[in-house]
């Protein structure tokens, strides 16, 4: 083959483009993003509306019904949805796989606003949500200590939320629990009938004093000043000393009507972390951005928060994605590595020539390295799809470049010279090699094709090992036939003499003993494969019942879409009847933080009560309560997480009233 001969004869031209290759790869591998699996869009969509003050009943009819309808019109609707409950209703889209969700946002938004004049003047504004992962936080804080909840809210609010905010991917910084500072006005009902003042006026008096107005511009000289009215009330005094007018002319002063108070707001949400009263902090990172990257920049803001602020004031990270995802990418990297250290063993093994182990090492990481530029122009990210596919590929590697090596170390051992050998030992193999690889590739190029959640999962795989297979093509064909042509010395094993072993000492002895024991299983092979070549009828029996065997072992083994892992972190939610006070049912989580103060495997338990939705923008639920438990590292326990799980779950149906479920995070 030409690009063969071409590659042998100008060594110096192959190290140049290898060199290139390598810069461009580690260059690539620099950009690439980290993530756990790939970026995927989801065909789900919520419609959510707030109607406050009115049952669910009257929701469903006046609002769900209504847009249930309308949505179904539009193209590419498989399933709707709608849950109605006090003062909201929440419609559920799922489109097919495969739909520009975009465009059917878009026409969503376009279908509603057709019917938004026959809802009630009362009902908000329908929000549209597509169901992105992005939306959902990247990182949590608890913070507890201090003062008190206001003040601790005030830090979150007026410190942390901003520092935070200006981080390059960070979309939103929400802050929930703590205390919210709010005026009462307690009008006396008595006093108002003897003025003759209504309720009416005393909002209207409250609202029209608390502005600041412009007022205009003035000249002075050469100067044009602009006049701003400054009647925002600053302190307490100026709401008790506001004046009501009443009939007559009179005004009267608000503080002899009613009873001014300095108070706070009825909580919505109650947040505690190891049973510490605390503030949440949720970081949400904005759809392109990368979530190991947004974790780095978060947790450098944080160490110089935590010399800023208060001593008596802790910041724990309750929740971070990119901790599972810098495990799991760690683990499958240094398994690949391990893999791509044991084939150049393997090969030492089996060849026990120093000279072609080190083609085949050189071979290696020269081919991957590659694969990262392909895979930084395809815009992928490493994840776990991408890097089981060069995991994957890494074999493939290893046997495009050992036939053409062992092609070329027989052309050797033949008396051909340097270049000659590689020359036509390359050739000889080049079409199988380039028709195997083509082979694998085709194998996995289909998935690309295919529809659905697989499809989008397991596109990265199988580009990934496309691409392996074509780099591994490249060097089989270029590189290692021009290092054959230089390095590749053979010596004949009648020249190996008990001298010559001597002076190698244990490890040639070792080596030689060994190459006798494999030349015993080449021969071995040769009489089992003669036996099976007179046997057919009894080969081809034996394999189709190991075949059907096999088959009859897939109930007993299982199937799973994705294998479980044990990331150490168990979420609780706990719902009890509609309607259910914020106070009862912080007690049914008082309960079960109880419990898993009990488990010596929890470390970290925050709690979130009155918290409802996830990522679909709901609004608080006053019968709803979520747990985060983050357990011991899993070198620090002797169960895992689905056992721990199950202890909690068996622990917590003591507890009546409430229906609680206990969930693995994978």
């Amino acid at each position: 083959m030409k690009i063969i001969e071409t590659s042998v004869r100008r060594p110096v031209t192959i190290a140049m483009l290898v060199l290139v290759v390598v810069l461009l790869g580690f260059v690539s591998l620099s950009r690439l993003a980290v993530d756990l699996y790939p970026n995927m869009e989801l065909p789900y969509v919520a419609v959510v509306t707030e109607y406050s003050g009115v049952g669910p009943e009257e929701i469903e009819s006046t609002v769900s019904k209504p847009l249930e309808d309308v949505i179904g019109t539009v193209q590419g609707v498989d399933e709707i949805m709608s849950q109605s409950t006090a003062g909201q209703s929440l419609v559920l889209v799922a489109f097919n796989w495969g739909t520009d969700m975009d465009f059917a946002t878009l026409e969503m938004r376009e279908k509603i606003d057709m019917i938004k004049g026959f809802l009630p003047d009362e009902v908000s504004e329908p929000m549209v949500l597509k169901a992105d992962p992005s939306m959902m936080p990247v990182v949590n804080i608890g913070l507890s200590g201090g003062k008190d909840l206001k003040d601790l809210k005030s830090l979150a609010e007026d410190v942390i939320k901003p520092r935070l905010e200006r981080l390059a991917g960070v979309a939103s910084v929400g802050v929930t629990g703590g205390n919210t500072r709010e005026i009462h006005v307690l009008a006396d009902p008595v006093k108002m009938e003897a003025y003759g003042i209504g309720m009416n006026q005393i909002i209207m008096a409250l609202q029209g004093e608390n502005l600041n107005v412009a007022s205009g511009s003035v000249t002075e000289g050469r100067k044009e000043l602009f006049v701003r009215t400054i009647g925002q009330y600053t302190s307490l005094d100026d709401v008790k000393n506001v004046r009501i007018a009443f009939p007559g002319g009179s005004t009267v002063q608000l503080k002899n009507i009613a009873e001014v108070k300095d108070t706070f707001a009825e909580r919505k949400q109650i947040s505690r972390m190891n049973g510490a009263p605390s503030v949440a902090i949720s970081i949400q990172k904005q759809s392109d951005a990368n979530t190991v990257q947004v974790s780095n920049l978060v947790k450098q803001e944080l160490e110089k928060l935590t010399r800023e602020i208060p001593g008596n004031v802790q910041v724990m990270t309750v929740f971070d994605q990119a901790t599972f995802i810098r495990e799991s990418i760690d683990t499958v990297s240094s398994h690949a590595m391990v893999g791509g250290l044991l084939a150049v063993l393997v090969i030492y093994l089996f060849l026990r020539n120093i000279r072609s182990t080190l083609i085949i090492g050189l071979a290696i990481p020269i081919s991957i390295i590659g694969i990262f530029t392909l895979l930084y122009l395809g815009g992928l990210t490493l994840n776990m799809m991408t890097l089981g596919g060069l995991a994957l590929g890494i074999g493939h590697l290893v046997d495009c470049s050992i036939v053409v090596l062992e092609s070329v170390f027989r052309y050797r051992k033949d008396g051909y010279g340097f270049k000659e050998a590689a020359i036509q030992g390359a050739s000889e193999v080049g079409m199988p090699v380039i028709a195997s690889t083509l082979t694998v590739a085709v194998v996995f190029l289909p998935i690309v094709f295919v529809e659905g959640l697989a499809a989008t999962l397991f596109r990265e795989l199988a580009l990934t090992v496309a691409a392996s297979q074509s780099v591994a093509l490249l060097v089989a064909i270029t590189l290692v036939p021009m290092l054959c042509s230089k390095f590749l010395v053979v010596k004949d094993k009648n020249q190996v003499t008990e001298d010559t072993l001597a002076r190698k000492g244990l490890l040639g002895r070792i080596g030689e003993n060994q190459g006798k024991w494999f030349e015993k299983v080449e021969i071995n092979y040769g009489k089992l494969l003669a036996w099976s070549l007179g046997h057919r009828k009894t080969v081809v029996l034996v394999v189709t019942l190991a075949m059907i065997g096999s088959l009859a072992l897939i109930p007993v083994i299982g199937m799973e879409f994705i294998p479980k892992t044990d990331s150490g972190e168990i979420s609780i939610s706990i719902e009890l009847d509609k309607g259910t006070v914020l106070d009862e049912t912080n007690r049914v989580a008082e309960k079960v933080e109880t419990i898993l103060n009990d488990i010596p495997e929890v470390r970290t338990v925050f709690t979130s009560v009155g918290a409802a939705g996830d990522f679909i923008g709901m609004s608080s639920s006053s019968e709803l309560a979520r747990m985060q438990v983050m357990l011991a590292k899993k070198e620090e326990r002797e169960r895992s997480s689905d056992q721990v799980a199950d202890d909690i779950r068996r622990r917590v149906e003591e507890i009546p009233g409430a229906e609680i479920s206990v969930s693995v995070n994978q």
